[in-house]
């Protein structure tokens, strides 16, 4: 049985700021995506509440 060894190149290891910033952008991508998902409930349940008058002449809040 042998060992295997990896080198890793120098543009290989990434630096911290990279990552920071992949992580960011990730993170903020689930994010709207979980508010385009979430928004349609919430659209449902805070207009369950209202009047059909209220509903029919546009009363948003």
């Amino acid at each position: 049985m042998s060992v295997q060894t990896t080198e890793y190149v120098a543009s290989e290891i990434r630096s911290p700021a990279s990552f920071l910033a992949s992580r960011v952008f990730i993170y903020g991508a689930l994010a709207f995506w979980a508010f385009i998902c979430l928004f349609p409930i919430y659209w449902t349940v805070t207009s369950s509440f209202k009047a059909a008058i209220d509903i029919s002449q546009g009363h948003r809040i």
